[in-house]
C-alpha cells in the first residue's frame, strides 16, 4: 500500500513537470516568434522610413519645381513665368525706316516638364495685350507677339518677342519692373522684375552703321570669367573723323552683374575692302574715297549668376556729333 502511494506520488510528478515543461517550450516559441516578428516589423518600419527619406530627397533636387503645365487654367498659367532668372538689357530703334531692333524679347523661365514644344503652343495665341511699365508709367504695349521656347535644366526657356504698337517712345534708358499680361479672356497677370532693361535710340540714316555683331551668340561663361567680343560698324560719311570716341551707352546698374569695357577701336582692313565691294557703284566717289569698316572690341566679364541677355549700345562721335548705334543681336549666357 505504501509503494502504491509512493508510485502514485511519483506519477503526478511527473505529470507536473511534464507539463511545466510543455509551458516553458510554448511560452520560449512564442517569444521566439514575437521576436522574429518584432525584427521584421522592424525591418519593415526601417525600410519606410527610407522611403521616405528618399521621396524627401527627391523633393530636395532640380525637379522640385518642374510642374506639368496642364495642371493650370489658361488664366493661370502666366502666373508660372519667372522673369528673374534673367538679367536682360536690350535696345529698341524708334526709327521706322530702319528695320533692325524694330521689336522687343521678353526672356523668362517656365519651371515644367512638358517640354519646349508644349509651352510654345500653350502661350502662342493666349494674350491679347501685352504691356511693359517703368515707375508706373506704360511705355510699350503690343497686340501681336510670337513664341519660341528651348529646354533647358530649369524647365524651359521661353521667349516673348513683341511687335511694339506705339513709336516716338522718348529716347532713353528704361527699367522695365512690370510686365502685365492680358488673356483673350480678360484675365490681367503682372509679373515683377528687377534685371530689365531696354534701350531707346533713333538709329541715324547718316552713313554710319553698325554692320557686324554677334547673332545671337550664347556661350558658357563661368562665374568671374570673362570673354572677347568684336563689334564691327563702317562709314561712308564725308564728315568723318579719322580720330573720334567710342563709349559704351549701356544701364549704369547693368554693372552690377556684368562688367563690359572697351579694350580697343582699330580699322578692318578686311572688312573695309567687303563693304566696298557690296557698295561699288551705290555710293559716290566722295564717299568710297572715305568708306571705312572700325572693330570696337569689348571685354565682357560675368559677375552674376543669373543667365544675362546684353545688347550693347555705342555713343561714337565719328561725324563731329553723338550718335548711338545698336548691335544687330543680344549676346547671351544662359
Amino acid at each position: 500500500m505504501k509503494a502504491k502511494k509512493v508510485k502514485n506520488f511519483l506519477m503526478s510528478l511527473f505529470s507536473m513537470l511534464l507539463i511545466v515543461a510543455i509551458t516553458i517550450i510554448i511560452v520560449s516559441c512564442q517569444g521566439k516568434s514575437e521576436e522574429v516578428i518584432g525584427d521584421a516589423e522592424l525591418e519593415s518600419s526601417n525600410s519606410s522610413i527610407d522611403d521616405e527619406a528618399k521621396y524627401e530627397e527627391s523633393l530636395s533636387g532640380d525637379d522640385v519645381a518642374l510642374f506639368d503645365i496642364h495642371q493650370y487654367s489658361q488664366n493661370d498659367v502666366s502666373s508660372t513665368i519667372n522673369l528673374d532668372d534673367y538679367c536682360v538689357s536690350i535696345l529698341y530703334n524708334n526709327n521706322p525706316n530702319k528695320t533692325i531692333n524694330r521689336t522687343i524679347s521678353i526672356y523668362g523661365n517656365v519651371p515644367v516638364n512638358n517640354g519646349a514644344e508644349v509651352v510654345t503652343s500653350a502661350f502662342s495665341a493666349l494674350y491679347s495685350d501685352i504691356k511693359l511699365y517703368s515707375d508706373g508709367e506704360c511705355v510699350f504695349s503690343s497686340k501681336k507677339y510670337s513664341v519660341s521656347s528651348t529646354d533647358i535644366d530649369a524647365g524651359v526657356q521661353i521667349l516673348f518677342e513683341l511687335e511694339i504698337d506705339n513709336d516716338n517712345v522718348e529716347e532713353r534708358i528704361y527699367h522695365i519692373d512690370e510686365v502685365e499680361l492680358e488673356t483673350k479672356a480678360g484675365n490681367v497677370t503682372s509679373l515683377s522684375t528687377d534685371t530689365f532693361w531696354i534701350t531707346v535710340y533713333s538709329e541715324a540714316e547718316n552713313g554710319v552703321a553698325i554692320m557686324d555683331s554677334p547673332y545671337a551668340n550664347t556661350v558658357d561663361l563661368n562665374l568671374d570669367e570673362f570673354i572677347i567680343v568684336d563689334y564691327t560698324f563702317y562709314t561712308i560719311n564725308t564728315d568723318s573723323k579719322n580720330e573720334f570716341d567710342v563709349t559704351l551707352y549701356i544701364p549704369d546698374e547693368l554693372t552690377e552683374y556684368l562688367d563690359i569695357s572697351i579694350f580697343s577701336t582699330a580699322k578692318n582692313e578686311d572688312l573695309t575692302k567687303v563693304v566696298y565691294d557690296e557698295l561699288k557703284g551705290k555710293i559716290s566717289t566722295e564717299q568710297a574715297s572715305i568708306l571705312c569698316a572700325y572693330d570696337i572690341t569689348t571685354s565682357i566679364t560675368r559677375n552674376t549668376e543669373k543667365h544675362f541677355v546684353a545688347q550693347l549700345s555705342f555713343n561714337i562721335d565719328i561725324t563731329g556729333e553723338d550718335e548711338l548705334i545698336g548691335a544687330f543681336c543680344p549676346f547671351s549666357v544662359i
